[in-house]
C-alpha cells in the first residue's frame, strides 16, 4: 500500500521521457486522489508546456521525508485553464531507493570523479563533484554532469583523518535535480578495497560524534 503522505503538495518532481532521449523537465505536484490520479503543473521548457500526449507513459521522479520515489506514470489527460495541469494514473506501486538502508550523514567533501568505462574519447574524463551526504553503503554527489543510472564510476577524495582515498568503486543508482543543481545518488561497490575500509571508517567516526556534521 502506498504512503500517501509522500505525496507532499508543491513538491518539486522531475519528469522523464520514457524513450532512449530520456528528455528531463521539471514540474511541481499539485494533488492527487487516491488510486485514480496523481495531478502535476505541466512542465514548460524555454517558457513552453512541453507536449504530452494522452496514453503516453513518463518516470516521475521526487525526494520526499528523506528518501527518493520513483514511479511511471500514463498521462490521462491535460487542462489549459485556469491553469495548465496534468493529470496522470495513480502508481500501483512505488520504487523507493535504498539511500536510506544506512545512516547517512550530511557533510560537504570535494571529490572527482570518472566514468570506468571510457565513454569521452581517447582520454577520460575527469569530473569535479561535492559529496552533500555519505553512508557506509554510499552517498549523494552533487554534479555539473549527470550519468546514466547502471553507469560505473571511480571516486577520488581526501577525507579527515583518513587521507586520500582514490578510485573507489561506485554505481550509479539516482538521477535527480534540485534547484537546478545536479545529483547523482551512488552505491559503493567493492567492500574489499583500501578506500572502502577508509570511507568506513571515517563514517563510523561521524556516528561516534555527539554532533553529526
Amino acid at each position: 500500500m502506498i504512503e500517501t503522505a509522500v505525496f507532499e503538495p508543491g513538491l518539486r518532481v522531475s519528469v522523464v521521457a520514457m524513450s532512449a532521449i530520456k528528455a528531463k523537465f521539471v514540474s511541481y505536484l499539485i494533488g492527487y486522489k487516491p488510486d485514480e490520479y496523481v495531478i502535476l503543473e505541466h512542465p514548460l521548457t524555454g517558457g513552453v508546456p512541453i507536449r504530452l500526449e494522452e496514453g503516453t507513459f513518463w518516470a516521475v521522479n521526487f525526494v520526499s521525508r528523506g528518501s527518493i520515489f520513483s514511479f511511471q506514470a500514463q498521462v490521462l489527460y491535460t487542462i489549459r485553464y485556469p491553469i495548465r495541469l496534468v493529470f496522470v494514473g495513480y502508481p500501483a506501486s512505488l520504487d523507493r531507493t535504498g539511500l536510506r538502508q544506512n545512516d547517512r550523514y550530511p557533510v560537504r567533501i570535494k571529490a572527482d570523479f570518472c566514468r570506468e568505462k571510457n565513454q569521452d574519447g581517447p582520454e577520460k574524463k575527469i569530473l569535479p563533484g561535492v559529496i552533500c551526504d555519505i553512508s557506509t553503503g554510499g552517498c549523494l554527489l552533487e554534479t555539473p554532469e549527470l550519468s546514466p543510472i547502471g553507469t560505473l564510476i571511480r571516486l577520488n577524495m581526501t577525507l579527515p583523518e583518513q587521507g586520500v582515498v582514490e578510485n573507489l568503486a561506485s554505481e550509479v543508482k539516482t538521477n535527480l535535480t534540485r534547484d537546478d543543481k545536479r545529483f547523482m545518488g551512488l552505491r559503493f561497490t567493492d567492500p574489499a578495497g583500501e578506500g572502502y575500509k577508509k570511507l568506513m571508517a571515517f563514517v563510523n567516526s561521524l556516528g561516534a560524534l555527539p554532533i553529526r556534521i
